[in-house]
């Protein structure tokens, strides 16, 4: 099952409830995936949006996805923005993504030359002892071959090339220091984020906009140099701008360098955590959505990956990899539900929505695949659909107890389009195609 609940309230109607939304990371197909579950949930709810929760939180890509819902950007206008389409959000590029992190491999380059520089004439005089030694020891060693020296050569000499050798190494610089931190800058993901909020005339600060839109936005990120969480939002760290969060966030390691924000380099938030809800619940959270992209694949022994594969240790080191990070992001947020479900100041509901852990189709996705978004939307959107389908009195239940009003039929409707969909632009429309008129709800903005 791709949906998991854990439900510790009683089942009356709750006064004034508290609804929260946590995204995990997920790259770039895992993002999509969530948007076009994201869509899938919006369209469930009959008389509220996405966009109408009370606390909105974000870890990593998880954060991009949260930033808009939270600013009142719908998941439909978030799709669009994939193929140039929104008129509030411009398109996505793949330099915005995939952003060479050439301004560091320049200085790195620079400081490289002007340190070579700086010890060049010690280094000459160095190797000119080290070969003068070398020199004596090879004299001594003929003397000692043709009976004309006293034994072998003198070990103090050969204590003095040693340290030499050693003075010699200390004064190179470090090679490590001149390997840039990160194959891309993410710099262009901030530089995104903040148009975008501009163009939308959202405020990219947090007190503003949980002044204005009544929501409260939470972005958690990991400063490098004490290996601390950070937490940016309106009651939190509020040193940052939205878009400098975001980008502090998403800065995955080695993919991405450092995100430097006023003074401290910050790293990915899911390197301390897979998803925020432990941060929703002590926000005061109710009902808890969380959106986790990142399961491990479960494949059974007796079946075959492919035509080729037989397992996934057949597929190579990139799969290999894939699933252990799945594996230790999905454990990690299990034991956080567990500690949820045994928590007993917690006594609201929580809603787990994730890949099946059968669907080979998604996991063949290349998470950084930037051409795969809309296909990951599809997959995102159906896996919550069938989920629902198939557990949706539970759901219609629990939902209405915090007054959500579900309807499943525009999620029929739209999984009928998407049927006949094989290029990106059909995927895009069969995902966002205007809603019937009785389907408008408060608090959408147009």
């Amino acid at each position: 099952m791709a949906i998991t609940i854990v439900q510790k309230s009683q089942a009356a109607r709750k006064r004034k409830p508290t609804i929260a939304l946590a995204l995990s990371g997920g790259a770039m197909s895992g993002g999509a995936f969530k948007i076009g579950g994201l869509l899938a949930l919006d369209l469930l709810l009959a008389n509220r949006s996405v966009c109408d929760f009370e606390i909105y939180a974000g870890i990593s890509a998880g954060s991009f996805l949260v930033t808009p819902l939270a600013a009142g950007i719908t998941p439909q206008e978030v799709l669009k923005s994939f193929t140039g389409r929104s008129h509030k959000f411009a398109a996505f590029r793949l330099l915005d993504f995939y952003n060479p992190n050439l301004a560091e491999v320049a200085g790195k380059g620079k400081t490289a030359i002007e340190e070579l520089a700086a010890i060049y004439p010690n280094l000459l005089w160095s190797a000119a002892r080290l070969a003068s030694k070398s020199g004596l020891l090879a004299a001594g060693k003929l003397r000692s071959l043709f009976g004309k020296g006293k034994g072998n050569p003198r070990t103090d000499l050969r204590d003095r090339q040693r340290k030499e050798l050693a003075n010699l190494a200390d004064q190179l610089p470090s090679l490590a220091s001149f390997v840039p931190s990160g194959v891309f800058d993410n710099a262009s993901i901030e530089r995104y984020m903040r148009r975008n909020l501009l163009r939308a005339r959202v405020p990219n600060n947090f007190s503003l906009l949980a002044r204005e839109r009544k929501k409260c936005l939470y972005i958690h990120a990991v400063d490098l140099d004490t290996a601390q969480d950070v937490i940016f939002g309106p009651d939190e760290r509020n040193d940052a701008t939205i878009s400098e969060a975001v980008q502090a966030s998403t800065a995955l390691p080695g993919f991405y360098r450092p995100a430097l924000i006023n003074g401290r380099y910050y790293i990915d938030g899911s390197a301390k955590q897979t998803a925020p809800i432990e941060l929703v619940k002590q926000k005061g959270a109710d009902l808890i959505i969380c959106y986790n992209p990142f399961r491990p694949f479960s494949h059974a022994p007796t079946r075959t990956l492919s035509a080729k594969y037989s397992s996934m240790g057949e597929m190579g080191l990139s799969k290999i990899i894939d699933q252990s990070i799945r594996t230790l992001l999905y454990s990690r947020l299990s034991l956080a539900i567990e500690d949820l479900r045994n928590d007993p100041s917690f006594t609201g509901d929580v809603v787990v929505m994730e890949p099946a852990e059968s669907d080979s189709d998604y996991f063949s996705i290349n998470p950084l695949s930037f051409w795969k978004r809309a296909e990951a939307a599809r997959y995102g959107f159906i896996t919550v659909f069938r989920d629902v389908e198939r557990n949706y009195a539970r759901i219609q239940e629990l939902f209405s107890s915090y007054g959500l009003v579900t309807d499943i039929g525009r999620l029929k409707s739209v999984a009928e389009r998407l049927g006949n969909a094989t290029t990106e632009d059909e995927i895009i429309e069969a995902l966002t195609a205007s809603p019937s008129p009785h389907s408008r709800r408060a608090g959408e903005i147009s």
